[in-house]
């Protein structure tokens, strides 16, 4: 269950630079909660018994 949470926290960044990139009245707003995202993916993936089992998508697609 932590992998897959862990993994889609992953994946909503993706999201993120996408709406970071478009919408640039809401730069500050989603820099802070990018951030936050990523912590949280990370100490997420630190719990998960074996964190390589935890996708990070290419920050390319």
């Amino acid at each position: 269950c932590l992998t897959k949470i862990s993994s889609g926290l992953y994946t909503f960044q993706t999201y993120l630079k996408y709406i970071q990139e478009t919408f640039i009245s809401e730069n500050q707003n989603v820099e802070s909660l990018s951030y936050r995202t990523e912590h949280l993916a990370r100490t997420i993936r630190q719990m998960v018994i074996n964190p390589e089992e935890v996708v990070i998508p290419d920050s390319a697609t």
